[in-house]
């Protein structure tokens, strides 16, 4: 003899929306669902083991993780500079690839020169320098390209910065910061960094 076991409307619904409620009160348990669609959240805290999570698909609906048109930084008429700051992001070490966009809008000077760094906590404390773009001296775009394993056993000394131009064999960690110079007595540039991830 066959029996049946009703799960109730609200479980039901909560199939139906793919999870908005986890807590389902008519039984006191919970239900776990996968949510299609959507890129994951810019913020955020890490979670423990044993905490209840959603899974979200990317929005072509595989699993990888991907993290799209994150603006690190803008500048705007900025001036002649020796390595300032631009901005980082935080938390991506479940990434394996990172792609910068450096896009260049306006210049003005007659020996302008932007250089971008790229740097990452290996230690989780202390920033280190991993890449440097190639140097830009007009309005452009340059895309830089890094990953978390070169896939080889390597030895890298680390020292100064990376040349202009140069990816160093090191991959970045769960942080990583961009930092920029512009040389010239009159050198002014309007730029936006970008960064996208995949997993």
């Amino acid at each position: 003899m066959s029996t049946s076991t009703s799960i109730g409307e609200q479980r039901v619904f909560n199939a139906a929306v793919a999870g908005q409620n986890d807590q389902v009160a008519d039984t006191g348990t919970k239900d776990f669902f996968i949510k299609v669609g959507g890129v994951a959240s810019q913020t955020g805290t890490r979670v423990a083991d044993g905490d209840d999570v959603t899974q979200r698909f990317n929005r072509f609906g595989g699993i990888i993780p991907e993290r799209q048109y994150i603006l690190i930084g803008t500048l705007t008429g900025a001036g002649a500079t020796t390595t300032a700051n631009l901005g980082s992001s935080t938390l991506i070490g479940n990434f394996y690839q990172a792609q910068f966009l450096i896009d260049v809008t306006a210049t003005g000077g007659a020996t302008a020169t932007l250089t971008v760094y790229m740097d990452s906590r290996l230690d989780g404390t202390t920033y280190m320098n991993i890449a440097a773009a190639a140097v830009m001296t007009t309005a452009s775009r340059q895309v830089v390209q890094i990953q978390r394993n070169f896939g080889t056993n390597i030895s890298t000394i680390i020292t100064g910065e990376a040349g202009a131009g140069t990816i160093r064999n090191v991959g970045f960690a769960d942080d990583l910061q961009v930092r920029y110079t512009i040389s010239g007595a009159t050198s002014t540039f309007d730029a936006r960094v970008w960064l996208n991830l995949l997993g």
